[in-house]
C-alpha cells in the first residue's frame, strides 16, 4: 500500500484557486482512497496507477470549468505529461471508463461497443471528480497510460492530448487530394489543426490548400509557421464575398 500526501490548487465555484491538502492511499491492485482536507473524497477501485506530473496545459475547458455540470471544488487540468514508477514519460487519455480501468467491461455496453469515451460511469481526469494535472500526482486508469518516445520531451508531450483532438478532426473529416481547406478562428486548437493538416499532407503526398481565417492580424505569422499556405484577415463580411468556396471548414 502507498500513502502520498501533497497540496494542490483547487478550482473553486467563483473561479479562484485555493491550496488544499490531499492524500492518496492504496495501490493499483486494491484500489485507492482519496482524502481531501483529511476527509474521504473519492473511492477508486483497482486499475489506477499513480503518476508524477511534469507539465499540464490549460485549455478553454479549464477556464470555463465552473460552467460545466460537475461538482466543484476540484483539482483541474487534463493536458498532462507525467512519469510512471519506472521514470518513463507518459501521457494519459482522460476518460477513466471500465475499459480504461481494465475491469467491468462485460457489464457496460458502451465499453463493449467501442464507445468507452462516452461510458456513463466514467470519471474524467481534471474535469469530473478525478483530480487533475494541476496536482503533483494523478491517479490514471492503467489502460489509458501511453508511453512517450525518448525523442519527445516532457514539455512537448503536454501537447499530445490537445493534438489528439486536432488529429481526430482530420479522422472524421479528412481532406481530399485537391481540396481547399479552411481553419476558422485558429487559436489553441485551431493552430494544432493547421499543424495536423500540414503533417497529414506530407504523409499522404497530397496537394490540398490550407487557409487560415483570422480576425487578429497578429496571428498571421504563427499560422504561416504552423502550416497555412494562405491567411485571410476576416471581418466576417468579406468571407461571404469569396469567389471560391472551401471544400472543408474546421471551425475552431
Amino acid at each position: 500500500m502507498h500513502t502520498i500526501d501533497f497540496s494542490a490548487p483547487e478550482f473553486q465555484v467563483d473561479g479562484s484557486f485555493r491550496q488544499t491538502r490531499y492524500r492518496f492511499e492504496g495501490n493499483s491492485l486494491a484500489g485507492w482512497q482519496i482524502l481531501r482536507a483529511g476527509k474521504p473524497y473519492l473511492q477508486l477501485g483497482p486499475g489506477f496507477e499513480c503518476l508524477t506530473t511534469h507539465y499540464c496545459g490549460i485549455c478553454a475547458t479549464d477556464m470555463q470549468r465552473q460552467a460545466l455540470p460537475f461538482a466543484l471544488p476540484q483539482i483541474t487540468g487534463h493536458e498532462i505529461s507525467a512519469s510512471n514508477d519506472k521514470n518513463q514519460v507518459v501521457v494519459v487519455e482522460i476518460n477513466a471508463s471500465h475499459l480504461a480501468q481494465g475491469h467491468g467491461v462485460s457489464q457496460c455496453e458502451y465499453c463493449q461497443q467501442g464507445f468507452h469515451r462516452h461510458c456513463p460511469e466514467r470519471l474524467t481526469l481534471g474535469i469530473d471528480r478525478l483530480p487533475g494535472g494541476f496536482s503533483p500526482y494523478v491517479l490514471a486508469p492503467q489502460n489509458a497510460i501511453l508511453p512517450v518516445p525518448h525523442s519527445i520531451t516532457a514539455l512537448a508531450a503536454s501537447f499530445i492530448e490537445p493534438f489528439a483532438a486536432a488529429q481526430r478532426a482530420l479522422e472524421i473529416s479528412p481532406p481530399d487530394e485537391a481540396d481547399a481547406v479552411a481553419v476558422l478562428g485558429p487559436r489553441r486548437l485551431g493552430m494544432l489543426i493547421l499543424l495536423a493538416l500540414l503533417e497529414h499532407r506530407k504523409r499522404n503526398n497530397c496537394r490540398y490548400r490550407i487557409v487560415a481565417v483570422i480576425r487578429n492580424a497578429k496571428l498571421r505569422q504563427t499560422c504561416l509557421q504552423l502550416g497555412a499556405d494562405e491567411v485571410i484577415l476576416s471581418n466576417g463580411a468579406n468571407i461571404k464575398s469569396l469567389q471560391h468556396p472551401f471544400d472543408i471548414v474546421y471551425e475552431t
